[in-house]
């Protein structure tokens, strides 16, 4: 296995943009596609507000109101009604000085999402002052919650007591109930597109303003006399309350501005003085609506145990707090919110618990509920009808599911919805029209479903949209050709199209250009026309407010910067031209003043790299942050031109044609801190690390280093380093373990000889999540594994010379290959996992183990790949095997594991990859494969002692592609239901089940990158000879269950595996004649049916299969002459040896009427001219391969949607062109001999 996927060049899983403000330059991942251009982290600042308001969320207290479509005292009873006594102590968490108006900490503080999301609970505070008028009677803040006492003067006149008398003390309570920038808050769904997170920025000041008087209303009852509240405009950004209780009068203050806004509950005692209430209170706890918290109702409690009913599967336990007692209150079940003042559920969020089931038509009882999250879960089936009645809903989340079907039209119903996501799941046909009565939408997110048909122009009428993402990687078989309903989106912030062909929409730009607060565009790969005359530039239109624009895999040529760039004044931050035709950049690129980020990836830009570098000069190289220049034709040196660019962190240079000695001023950037060069011919000095850097990828390169043990490059302030192929050998780089900063290293290739020092198995750098010491030749034995690793680390030590026992293993190891090394001893340092470790891979195959496999595997339930093949392992398989619910691949080949098959393997349902062959397991096969192990795609349990018959239930493995069950002691017939094995029927079924396989996977995409990267190889023994196919495994259906006793006829259904290669029967007892339709299996290249008691003629049928290579007919009973093709007589005789009534070349036996023996000669004499012929067909074939081959590519390498297919369509032609130049080479060997 060796290498895996770098993590600092995979894509980063794909972010919901309507939960972010922030443009995700970076990662912007696609379910199964992966991107050169996509290697760095890319800029990280923060987009403009995308949450509504155009003046950065500048509202009055009446705005936010009606925003809610509730008045001021409503909204602000909820508000206040939904926190409890602890959540009340639970105070300042804010650290501004609130009192003395210093708010720049408080500013900051709305851009935090709520502990909700991110899991913290709570907060300590860290000062008074953050402790907004508290009163020592209160005691500390957040007492027995792991935070520090604080010892806080009092702040007003209020004589010390404790709670629940009339002399009272409260300490304040700071949240959000205005429009903030990311994430979710416990106060409310607000109205910004952010959807769900609402923090506050700072307290206000008392608003000044008209006053009208209210008698207990708004859910504060007055003692006596009037409750009044009074409106106005605060002079700070936020608002704040007052709640004062007694005698008097309870006035509440409302502040408003710009950032969102916050509410701060004060109670207090007494009579207003300067906004705080000081004189004796009394019933002080009815007028605090939160100590009257009430209880869920039973309807919804009810409501919610059917939809629990209704979910079969919830593997992290969500439910186990969902108790049906009637002293239960639902309320304080996982993933439901309450108001707390009217006990109504209000919020379901069961998000990210891979929960699996159906929605439950219960819901539709939840009738004060606005907002349902069933995200990142495993849902499956149509969205039902009813969710339309559930006309209350704001916020509705089904992303990251398994739904399918079409979008139900009864969506339209929705009237109230902020907040729509359905992307990520399989709905296909059209967008409903009804979509288009969401007038009150703000986020729209459709993406990564395989919609079709065009855009319904209703879209037009949802004018509040914020944030509109279609973007799709499923090829839409119609093309857009109309945008017009966008120009009626003009308060649209964020728009994502990427995959829509957008060929014939000729006035993009224009539509485009027509809205006034687009900030954030993405078109990636829509086939964009190109554009003569457009009316205006929407990069640099007055009106225009593009930060972040992405044109990338749009085939456009350098012709484009006519009217992308036809002015240098614009606000452009982002630019990503990536997977284009352009042959150079124009000068004028370097006048965009704003520019931080350029990315020109896979583009044909063949120039020197000072020439690239001189059309950046201009103040874009005072701005520029990253350049990424990767996968083009740059050539010369890395020279000191760079230094011009002195504001860059990310230079990626990777896969070009740089030559020469790189300068040493790249490392003394003053801001550089990522760098990638691999795949060049640079030449490195040793000297490198002077600068900020923090990840260095020179791989593939050659790295001049005097074989001195003192050499110790200057890589101090670096935590990621991979030097592969960089001819570091044959001394191990002792410089290591002085970097204590480490967190990724990758060495692998580099023809080290040398054993790790003693002291580097202790002293691994603390943080190491990532090191590959891969195909070298060292040596030694591994002392320590259990040290210094992080929690999730990598670890490649295989194909190496490392040898000895493993005594320590790190618990926390995520992936661990020591495969193809000379390890020995036991295996019981597994049990060293605890039961919170989380390993995924495991590879131990190809070393001298020995032992049994020990029976605590219950702590590997999240392991995904164990290969313990090619050892001298034995004993019986342990019953915990049954624990690793989330195994993919399963190799224990070639050890000694005796027994029968243990009954918790059929727990093991994830498993695609099952090989237990050559080993001395016993028994039948168990029904249970066929019934439980239903995702097999490759079964091989060859060279053991199974007895019995062929279970009928193998027939339900559908994509099953490879099944061995040779060398065994297998009686009965050949089931004949072996046609239900739909993958060797059908090659579509079996590509369309593969490409389902990664899509279902992708969530888990870690997990599936090495399942699959290991899975996809098999060794298949091919004529006698073992050799390894990867990569591949799509193009091989085999069967084997040859070497067994089994009787009877081979059945006719077995020919209806039309896309089965290789079939062996042999040695078996089967008899009967040979299947007359055999033929039909024209994708066969090799038959081996000898050492049966077949009888009757070899089917003419036979003289069709012209990809036959191999064929064995021997020791049977067959008779007539061999039928006429120019496959079936160029075998040698001994294919058909042992059958003394055949007759007809190639034998020497004639068949009767074979009376001329020159017609041997001319046979033979045809034969060698098809095969002349066929050798010149090979040899042409070549040569129009090869031309075609890269005219291809000269093509395909400009298109990255089509490049990864095709190199995946090469590997596949790789293996097919091998196998039949074989079979011509032996033919032509045959030909020459006889």
């Amino acid at each position: 296995m060796g290498m895996v996927v770098l993590p600092f060049l995979a894509d980063e899983p794909k972010r919901n943009p309507c939960l972010s403000g922030e443009p995700q330059v970076a990662g912007h991942h696609r379910r199964g596609r992966r991107r050169s251009s996509d290697v760095a982290g890319g800029s990280s600042r923060r987009s403009p507000d995308i949450t509504g308001e155009g003046d950065g969320g500048r509202r009055t207290s009446p705005e936010v109101a009606a925003a809610d479509h509730r008045t001021s005292p409503e909204r602000e009873a909820e508000v206040a009604g939904r926190w409890t006594l602890s959540e009340v102590a639970a105070a300042g968490r804010r650290t501004s000085d609130v009192a003395g108006g210093s708010r720049p900490e408080v500013a900051a503080a709305g851009r935090r999402t709520s502990p909700e999301r991110e899991g913290s609970g709570h907060t300590c505070p860290m000062s008074c002052a953050s402790v907004f008028y508290l009163v020592q009677g209160w005691g500390a803040p957040n007492a027995g919650q792991g935070c520090p006492v604080l010892s806080c003067p009092t702040l007003s006149s209020a004589p010390n007591a404790p709670l629940g008398t009339s002399k009272t003390g409260y300490p304040a309570k700071i949240y959000g109930t205005g429009t903030g920038t990311g994430g979710s808050s416990n106060e409310r769904t607000g109205t910004g597109c952010t959807g769900s997170s609402y923090s506050g920025t700072g307290p206000g000041t008392d608003g000044s303003g008209s006053e009208t008087g209210l008698t207990g209303s708004g859910g504060y009852p007055a003692v006596s006399g009037s409750t009044k509240m009074r409106t106005g405009t605060g002079t700070s950004p936020d608002r704040f309350r007052i709640l004062g209780t007694g005698t008097g009068t309870t006035h509440i203050g409302f502040g408003s501005g710009t950032g969102g806004a916050i509410t701060v509950p004060v109670p207090k005692a007494g009579t207003r003085s300067n906004q705080l209430a000081e004189a004796a209170a009394t019933n002080h706890v009815n007028l605090w609506p939160t100590l009257n918290k009430k209880s869920c109702f039973e309807k919804e409690k009810q409501a919610l145990l059917h939809f629990k009913a209704s979910i079969y599967g919830d593997p992290f336990g969500l439910f186990s707090t969902w108790k049906p007692e009637e002293d239960d209150d639902c309320c304080n079940w996982s993933g439901i919110t309450c108001n707390n003042q009217t006990g109504h559920v209000t919020k379901l969020k069961p998000k990210r618990y891979s929960l699996e089931g159906e929605i439950s038509p219960s819901l539709v009882n939840l009738t004060y509920l606005n907002h349902l999250d069933l995200s990142s879960n495993h849902f499956d089936g149509t969205i039902p009808n009813f969710i339309g009645s559930m006309t209350q809903l704001r916020h509705l989340d089904l992303s990251w599911n398994n739904f399918l079907g079409t979008i139900p039209n009864s969506m339209g119903s929705l009237t109230q919805l902020r907040y729509l996501d359905l992307s990520f799941n399989s709905f296909y046909g059209v967008i409903p029209k009804s979509i288009g009565s969401l007038s009150r939408l703000r986020c729209l997110n459709l993406s990564f479903n395989p919609l079709d048909g065009s855009i319904p122009p209703e879209l037009g009428n949802l004018t509040s949209l914020r944030v509109l993402s279609l973007e799709t990687d499923e090829k839409r078989s119609s093309t857009i050709e109309n945008l017009d309903w966008l120009s009626n989106l003009s308060h649209l912030q964020h728009l994502q199209m990427d995959g829509m062909s957008l060929a014939k929409a000729n006035q993009w730009v224009d539509v485009i250009s027509s809205l006034p607060k687009l900030s954030y565009l993405s078109l990636w790969q829509c086939n964009l026309s190109e554009v003569m005359h457009p009316r205006s530039s929407f990069v640099n239109s007055s009106s225009s407010s593009i930060q972040y624009l992405n044109l990338k895999g749009n085939n456009l040529n350098s012709s484009m910067y006519h009217w992308l760039f036809p002015l240098t004044s614009n606000k452009l931050l982002e630019l990503d031209l990536s997977e284009n035709i352009l042959d150079g950049i124009p000068k004028y690129l370097g006048d965009l003043c704003s520019l931080r980020s350029l990315k020109l990836s896979n583009n044909p830009i063949a120039v020197k790299f000072d020439d690239f570098l001189n059309n950046l000069s201009g103040c874009t190289m005072i701005t520029l942050e990253t350049l990424d220049a990767s996968y083009n034709q740059l050539t010369g040196s890395l020279s000191d031109e760079i230094q011009k660019f002195p504001s860059l962190v990310t230079l990626l240079l990777l896969h070009n044609r740089l030559n020469g000695t790189m300068s040493e001023k790249v490392w003394e950037l003053p801001n550089l801190q990522t760098l990638y060069v691999f795949s060049n011919s640079l030449i490195i000095s040793p000297n490198i690390g002077k600068s900020r850097l923090q990840t260095i990828d020179i791989s593939d390169n050659s790295l001049v280093v005097t074989p001195s043990k003192a050499h110790k490059p200057n890589l101090y302030n670096v935590n990621s380093i991979n030097m592969s192929y960089c001819n570091l050998g044959p001394l191990f780089p002792k410089w290591i373990q002085t970097h204590k900063n480490l967190s990724y290293l990758d060495i692998s290739s580099n023809q080290i000889s040398d054993t790790i020092p003693v002291q580097l198995w202790k002293t691994w750098p603390s943080r190491l999540t990532y090191l590959n010491l891969s195909s070298n030749n060292v040596s030694g034995i591994v002392l320590d594994l259990s040290s210094n690793f992080d929690r999730g680390a990598i670890v490649d030590l295989s194909s190496n010379n490392f040898y000895g026992p493993i005594l320590n293993f790190s618990p926390t190891l995520r992936w661990l290959n020591l495969s193809k090394n000379k390890f020995n001893g036991g295996i019981s340092f597994l049990c060293q996992i605890s039961d919170d470790g989380f390993l995924t891979f495991l590879d131990l195959s190809h070393n001298a183990f020995t032992g049994q496999l020990p029976d605590c595997l219950w702590h590997f339930k999240y392991l995904s790949v164990l290969n313990l093949g090619h050892n001298n392992l034995s004993g019986r398989l342990p019953a915990s095997i049954g624990y690793l619910i989330q195994l993919q691949v399963l190799d224990l080949s070639n050890n000694s594991f005796s027994g029968e098959l243990p009954l918790g393997l059929k727990k093991c349902t994830m498993l695609n990859f099952l090989n237990l062959g050559a080993n001395n397991l016993f028994g039948n096969v168990p029904n249970w494969v066929g019934e439980n192990l239903t995702k097999l795609y490759v079964l091989s349990l060859k060279s053991n002692n199974f007895s019995g018959t062929i279970p009928l239930q193998l027939c339900h493995l559908i994509s099953l592609q490879i099944l061995d069950l040779s060398m065994n002691n297998l009686g009965g017939s050949i089931p004949s239901c072996v046609s239900n094995l739909k993958a060797m029927v059908n090659r579509k079924f079996w590509s369309g089940y593969n490409t389902h396989l990664v899509s279902s996977y992708m969530r888990d995409s870690f997990s599936f990158i090495l399942s699959v990267a290991y899975a996809d190889k098999a060794m298949i023994e091919w004529q006698g000879n073992e050799r390894e196919f990867t990569n591949n495994l799509g193009i091989l259906t085999i069967i084997d269950l040859s070497n067994n006793n089994l009787t009877g006829q081979i059945p006719n259904e077995l020919v209806d595996l039309h896309e089965l290669i290789a079939l062996n029967l042999s040695k078996n007892a089967l008899f009967g004649e040979i299947p007359r339709k055999i033929g039909e299996m024209k994708n066969l290249l090799t038959l081996d049916l000898s050492r049966n008691k077949f009888s009757g003629a070899i089917p003419s049928s036979m003289s069709q299969m012209a990809f036959l290579d191999n064929v064995d007919m021997s020791h049977n009973s067959l008779s007539g002459r061999i039928p006429s093709s120019t496959q079936l007589q160029s075998f040698p005789p001994s294919s058909y040896a042992g059958n003394p009534r055949l007759c007809g070349p190639p034998l020497t036996k004639n068949c009767p009427g074979d009376e001329v023996p020159s017609i041997v000669g001319e046979s033979e004499s045809g034969e060698e001219s098809a095969f002349e012929l066929e050798r010149w067909f090979y040899i042409g074939g070549s040569i129009g391969f090869a031309t075609g081959f890269w005219m291809a590519c000269g093509a395909l390498l400009l298109n990255h949607r089509g490049r990864h297919a095709f190199f995946h369509f090469v590997d596949f032609v790789k293996d097919w062109v091998y196998v039949k130049v074989v079979v011509l080479i032996r033919k032509l060997e045959r030909v020459a001999n006889a």
